[in-house]
């Protein structure tokens, strides 16, 4: 918006505005003219818009922003989840609980909880848990 910003009140009409620039007719007065009413010795200077834009709520919810975008790009190698299909029912897992997760990682593959829970889901569990005691012994 520039390096000239100001706020400015009308006394007359009760109107509030922000200019980036100086008054056109600097000659004719050092005032500027209300763009609702139009006159120009109502017009007086008010901080208050330039307040609320940096106030102490908006200062830390632009914090938060900054937080939360750092987050998501730590999570930007996770994309490659979103379409891994479960091993029981063969749908797109979408949801993620600490389960689930340990159970991929521990390498009997992805799937729901609900499909994990399945008595197919538990007999899976079961059959790669015996395949990978016996592939130790």
């Amino acid at each position: 918006m520039g390096d000239y910003l100001k706020c400015f009140r009308c006394d007359t009409c009760g109107a509030r505005f922000i200019v980036n620039k100086e008054p056109h007719n600097k000659f004719y007065s050092n005032y500027y003219q209300c763009p609702a009413c139009h006159f120009w010795y109502g017009v007086k200077e008010d901080n208050s818009f330039l307040k609320a834009m940096v106030s102490d709520e908006q200062l830390e919810n632009a914090r938060r922003i900054e937080e939360v975008l750092k987050e998501n790009e730590a999570l930007v190698p996770l994309k490659a989840f979103l379409d891994i299909p479960c091993e029981i029912c063969g749908k797109a897992v979408t949801e993620w609980t600490e389960e689930n997760v340990k159970i991929a990682v521990d390498g009997f593959g992805w799937g729901h909880t609900k499909c994990w829970n399945s008595d197919i889901g538990q007999l899976r569990q079961t059959v790669k848990l015996v395949n990978k005691i016996q592939n130790r012994g």
